[in-house]
């Protein structure tokens, strides 16, 4: 076996408990517009021609509520991801969607991705992996990029808006990551296969844009909370990330270290 003590001592002692994988945004059950996370000035510019927006979420409630919206100050509704908690649109994109036929139950866990490119002009769901509903877009339309705002827990139909409350979302999320390409169906499958306590793929890291850690820095108001959510992680599969995410691999056998998260994780 061709690993080093001091290996076996970062494995030990590497935190399995607080990374940000394992943190939960809970929305509370308030009726009020008070409580939400906000970028504001966002640059858009990366995903202008191409996007995936993907997370995991648990709704409180089978009301129809959105919990997350991308404003400009020039068009109405450029992008909002709903709860999917009735058969009206589980997403929306230059005020454009697609109803669903089966919708999602409250206090439930699923992975929600959302993926759309100028040069297809059209936009998917997937939820838990499989294809819900497409729509096609305006031939040539781009995401707008003017006085941008994102906003988690609210919907915000154009930038400098007020928020309205029937639309205040009441639950959970979990890894939300906005990517700069448009993933493929086997990717987005693959993702939701891999479980919501698993990091993102070390594939797609590149592609991020907004990262979930970028999510939980940003202010929040009201009542929005992080907390520790039931995920655990291996002492090796925290070192593996490391390992994975600095590139350290001088002296390090990978295939030893595969072996050995394949061995923890069957």
């Amino acid at each position: 076996m061709k690993f080093t003590l001091g290996l076996v001592l970062c494995a030990l002692i590497l935190p399995t408990s607080q990374d940000s994988y394992n943190k939960i945004l809970q929305f509370p059950l308030n009726d009020t517009v008070a409580d939400y996370v906000q970028f504001e000035n966002v640059d858009f510019s990366e995903v202008q021609e191409e996007i995936t927006i993907c997370s995991w979420m648990q709704s409180y409630e089978s009301e129809w509520t959105i919990w997350l919206s991308y404003a400009v100050s020039t068009t109405f509704w450029e992008l909002y991801m709903t709860n999917c908690a009735t058969t009206n649109r589980p997403a929306g994109i230059f005020n454009s969607g697609k109803s669903i036929t089966d919708p999602l139950l409250p206090y439930t866990w699923y992975h929600y991705c959302f993926s759309w490119d100028v040069k297809s002009a059209v936009a998917n769901v997937y939820i838990d992996g499989e294809l819900r509903t497409s729509w096609p877009t305006t031939a040539g339309r781009k995401i707008g990029l003017t006085d941008g705002t994102l906003v988690l827990g609210q919907d915000l139909w154009i930038s400098g808006s007020s928020f309205a409350s029937e639309y205040t979302f009441r639950g959970e999320l979990q890894q939300v990551n906005i990517l700069r390409r448009k993933l493929t169906p086997e990717e987005i499958k693959d993702i939701h296969e891999k479980g919501r306590c698993a990091s993102l793929e070390h594939s797609f890291k590149k592609d991020v844009m907004i990262s979930w850690d970028d999510f939980l820095d940003a202010k929040r108001y009201g009542k929005v909370v992080a907390v520790n959510g039931d995920c655990a992680r291996t002492a090796w599969e925290v070192l593996y990330d490391y390992i994975n995410d600095n590139k350290v691999w001088i002296g390090v056998d990978k295939g030893f270290l595969d072996e050995v998260i394949g061995h923890n994780n069957p």
